[in-house]
């Protein structure tokens, strides 16, 4: 017999690496590969058309292709689902089913009749009030549906028998399932976070009656292994997937381990028990009907706080894990009412946004380690511009202690570098920021902010905190231009914005320096060298760059055209400055203040010198960490 620890190893490895067991697995079975995409996908079906059911669980993938078809900010495993079917790694499927339980599943669904043609699509539409009589019995006619399609793929009629037979493969599957989770919490050591994760990611790349046989044997192996002792912290995990892989060696490190579940990937998919009576595509309905606390199922009464909360207490767990896949909305929205509903139970409970794309693991690693550095309550301030992310963080004192800038913006990891970079600069872990407030143009989408305040509001502050005594604040970013008023108090008195195009902005200047042929950096001093005064009519930055086409095509040298080009946009922000009666003393924040000649030319322009703040990139961010600290202080 082989022994249980090597049946672990094993399932290990297909989880590792699917293709090599979907492929073993055909030659062993003779039955073609049949794709799902996650959540209640109604494998039994599949499995009795005579194909092998595969999960499309994403995956670390280069998007290259996938972008002309789904936003930046959908779903990453759903994304490389994508990406993995336009570049052919699918090909071996006869056909994907997927369901359709949130937006980017439904745009998945159109789009891949398009970009992945040679693949045959099945969708699959579940009803939202999915316990009335009439919902069970479109669910019903829906599988009934799927049967047909997969009838016509595979040429011949699935009968009842074969219903049947696949569907009591996937009953014992379930039943063994539960059993498995259970038995597994005296073994945290051998089930680690991440073989944990292995182990039942495995069922989803090979047979599962043959899964089934495996987990069985492991089972009659352990009831005959002392059980385990643990010293570490016990944790149930909810959300879609834990993955990327990697974050789970961050577990192990730490002494951390999952001792009870609510992830999609894993007992979601098995722990609701089919009723006992109907027709084998009833009780298929049925069991989605009595689905409870799950996050993709309508639920008025948002059961998945209570049934957490019994988990923790029936595994005597210490805390909960969420990891948030990035832009999975339908878990977004649930979570300020699950954070409320552990508060509420004095359950600590974990954010630990995810992405299967991300490449650094330092954030998470912040978020796992502990509060035994260096200690203390701080207070976050994050700004997420269109091309940019800062974060800027403030000690109990009100003293800045860690400020960080990353060039990528909204929709992008760039929050979440800079957010890593910041606790590491103030050596904390995240559990000690006590408050956050987000602003900038993603700010509405950073689910950990406990609060978000406008860019201009936020500019105003920082500028006031770092001790200036401005008047008036030019902020020039990447895809905007603002000129606030202060009063006395320091306080907006009033402001205008021009975020209707590129003009006068960060984007205008990367396009010229595009077309001169040189970087941001050379271009902040490239017109200190120019020897005449040439004029960009137009501010619009699609006919400005043909007018400086045009100059450099007549013979005007590089450091002209690039002194015409600053003198363009300090034209265009003194007209924004007077309108609202701007004065003296004037500061510049955001990147474009890191431009030596642009400074110059608005001098110039206002007449009156233009100081450019100290961390004028993060000017934003840090007036979000003074709001953090004055909210906290005020209501807490």
């Amino acid at each position: 017999m082989t022994d249980y620890k090597d049946k672990i190893q094993m399932l290990a490895e297909i989880a590792s690496v699917p293709g090599k067991s979907i492929t073993e697995s055909v030659k062993k079975t003779g039955k073609a590969p049949f794709g799902y995409f996650p959540m209640h996908a109604p494998e039994e079906i599949i499995y009795a058309a005579g194909f092998l059911p595969v999960g499309m669980w994403g995956g670390k993938t280069e998007i290259k292709y996938t972008d002309k078809y789904l936003q930046g900010f959908c779903c990453t495993i759903m994304k490389a689902n994508m990406e993995f079917g336009i570049k052919g790694t699918y090909n071996l499927l006869k056909g994907v089913l997927i369901p359709c339980f949130c937006d980017t599943l439904k745009c998945v669904c159109e789009d891949w009749k398009y970009a992945v043609p040679n693949i045959p699509l099945i969708p699959i539409v579940y009803p939202q009030n999915r316990r009335a009589d009439g919902a069970m019995n479109f669910l019903v006619r829906k599988f009934e549906h799927v049967k047909e399609e997969l009838e016509a793929i595979c040429g011949h009629e699935i009968s009842a028998a074969d219903l049947e037979a696949a569907f009591a493969v996937y009953e014992r599957y379930r039943a063994v399932m539960r059993k498995f989770v259970e038995v597994i919490r005296d073994y945290p050591l051998t089930f680690s976070a991440k073989t944990r994760h292995l182990v039942m990611k495995a069922a989803h790349f090979m047979d599962k009656a043959d899964y089934t046989n495996i987990i069985e044997d492991i089972l009659n192996q352990l009831a005959s292994v002392e059980k385990e002792t643990f010293h570490g912290l016990k944790v149930v995990a909810t959300g879609l997937i834990s993955e990327p892989v990697e974050i789970l060696d961050i577990f192990r490190e730490n002494d951390i381990a999952i001792v009870g579940d609510d992830l999609s990937h894993q007992s979601r998919a098995f722990r609701t028990l089919s009723p006992d009576s109907g027709t084998v595509l009833e009780k298929m309905a049925g069991r989605i009907a009595a689905q409870e606390g799950d996050t993709f199922l309508y639920e008025a009464s948002k059961d998945k706080g209570d049934m957490l909360i019994d988990m923790v207490q029936k595994t005597n767990a210490d805390a909960i894990v969420l990891f948030m896949m990035k832009f999975c909305d339908p878990e977004e929205f649930d979570y300020p009412i699950l954070k409320k509903q552990m508060e509420e139970a004095s359950i600590p409970l974990l954010y630990l946004e995810v992405d299967q794309q991300m490449e650094s693991y330092e954030h998470s690693r912040a978020e796992l380690c502990g509060n035994d550095r260096l200690g203390g309550v701080m207070y976050l301030g994050i700004d997420i511009g269109s091309s940019s992310s800062k974060a800027a963080i403030l000690n109990e004192q009100k003293e800045l202690v860690a400020v960080s800038a990353v060039n990528l913006g909204t929709g992008t990891n760039g929050i979440e570098t800079a957010f890593t970079q910041a606790l590491i600069q103030a050596g904390i872990c995240e559990d000690e920021i006590k408050y956050t407030v987000a602003t900038g143009y993603g700010r509405l989408k950073y689910a950990r902010a406990d609060k978000q305040i406008t860019e201009i509001t936020c500019h105003a502050k920082g500028t006031v905190f770092l001790d200036y005594n401005a008047k008036t604040i030019i902020d020039i970013g990447g895809q905007d231009a603002k000129v606030i008023k202060l009063d006395a108090n320091g306080k907006v008195e009033n402001f205008v914005m021009n975020e209707k195009c590129a003009a006068g902005t960060g984007r205008f200047l990367e396009v010229m320096a595009r077309v001169l042929g040189c970087s941001l950096t050379e271009l902040s001093t490239l017109g200190e060298k120019a020897t005449k005064e040439i004029s960009i009519s137009s501010v619009c930055t699609v006919f400005a760059e043909s007018e400086v086409i045009s100059a450099l095509s007549a013979g005007e040298t590089a450091a002209n055209v690039a002194k015409g080009a600053h003198n363009a946009v300090a034209r265009r922000v003194s007209g924004m400055y007077h309108r609202v009666s701007g004065e003296a003393p004037v500061v510049m924040t955001g990147g474009v203040a890191l431009n030596r000649d642009m400074v110059s030319s608005l001098s110039e322009e206002l007449g009156t010198p233009v100081l450019p703040v100290e961390h004028c990139q993060i000017v934003g961010a840090i007036g979000a960490a003074v709001f953090a600290y004055e909210t906290y202080h005020k209501h807490f």
